[in-house]
């Protein structure tokens, strides 16, 4: 294998540029090369010479747009070794597990058969059991390495003969650098800043504002997300949940904080606030100037574990409230994003949750 050309995740294919050799022999083509000035080896002309009907499983759409034609060379040896090499682009399907999107690993293919003898006529076999790189060109977005290689019998002309099926595999792993640096760190630092939206007074009028700049920002990075994440719906990628994820608690914390502007704005006269809302206040509160105008409304004595409460609360206001709410809300997210994350390690961790339910490789 020369270079790596194309991996189409969506259509589960592959594109590489390189040569495959075969090598038989032929006692029919031996000769002395004492007779012949010592030529050991010759440029055997095309057609001129047999041939097993090697046939190739391979996925000719893998490589449009690019030169199909594969060009032969053969040299005849002396003592009746035929080698046949050939050179081009030859497109393969794949075996594709986008689930741990973008550090993605797929298991590629290439199989070689005779349907025309039998292993009694003809087997193959393999020499290095490897697919050879000593030549091949690094791809920047993707890292070839080789698994192996392996010989199975199949039957054929129902089941009365068996023929030879060669089939070398290789793995291909996407390079998540680029990924991880142009849109996975800035996503963490926008859902960073998103959690910090309760933090904000609401009557400072700049909650809104912030609100809605972590909501567009999540926003256009879901849009840069979704450029890279393979188009795929037999496999959806964690990422994919992840971004949903983000977006309804993005979505949510704008809503959120629009409710809790009016909800600050709110006047006791018009709406008075429950007795159990003003304990729960008083009691979450390590000290009570923490709650807005405290000293006017609430004068708390302590007596061993008793609390007893000024039954003048009606001086309480909608804005403790809402800061009392955004605390919970902060609260929350912060556990759904943990949670989140804990999910993710697990589902990367497990062997028995990574592997996609994707086709078999025909």
């Amino acid at each position: 294998m020369y270079t790596l050309a194309e991996m189409n995740v969506a259509d589960e294919s592959v594109c590489v540029f390189g040569s495959i050799e075969m090598t038989w022999i032929d006692a029919m083509l031996r000769w002395n090369d004492t007779y012949y000035g010592g030529i050991r080896k010759v440029l055997a002309p095309h057609g001129l010479y047999w041939r097993p009907h090697i046939s190739f499983d391979t996925n000719p759409s893998a490589c449009d747009g690019r030169q199909s034609k594969v060009i032969e060379r053969v040299l005849l040896y002396s003592d009746g070794t035929i080698n046949l090499i050939f050179h081009g682009y030859i497109g393969t399907s794949c075996i594709v597990d986008v689930k741990l999107f973008p550090f993605d690993r797929h298991v590629c293919a290439y199989r070689y058969f005779d349907f025309s003898h039998d292993t009694t006529e003809f087997i193959l076999h393999s020499q290095d059991k490897t697919v050879q790189y000593d030549m091949f060109h690094l791809n920047e977005e993707w890292e070839v390495s080789d698994i192996g290689s392996s010989l199975f019998i199949v039957p054929f002309s129902g089941n009365e003969s068996w023929t030879g099926v060669y089939e070398c595999n290789f793995k291909v792993s996407r390079r998540p650098g680029f990924i991880v640096i142009h849109n996975i760190i800035p996503a963490g630092f926008v859902i960073l800043l998103s959690l910090f939206v309760p933090f904000i007074p609401p009557d400072t009028g700049e909650i809104l504002s912030y609100a809605i700049t972590t909501y567009l920002a999540t926003v256009f990075i879901s849009v840069s997300f979704y450029e890279n994440i393979p188009n795929s719906s037999l496999c959806i990628t964690l990422m994919s949940y992840n971004l949903v994820t983000y977006y309804a608690i993005s979505s949510l914390t704008l809503i959120w904080s629009i409710g809790i502007v009016c909800l600050s704005r709110q006047s006791t006269k018009q709406k008075k606030i429950p007795k159990y809302i003003i304990k729960r206040l008083v009691k979450t509160s390590e000290n009570t100037s923490e709650i807005k105008s405290a000293d006017d409304y609430a004068i708390v004595k302590e007596d061993g574990n008793k609390v007893d409460y000024n039954s003048d609360m009606s001086k309480v206001e909608w804005y403790d409230v809402s800061r009392y709410l955004d605390k919970l809300f902060f609260i929350l997210t912060l556990v759904i994003y943990l949670c989140l994350l804990g999910w993710n390690i697990f589902m990367a961790t497990n062997k028995t949750f990574n592997a996609c339910q994707s086709t078999v490789i025909a």
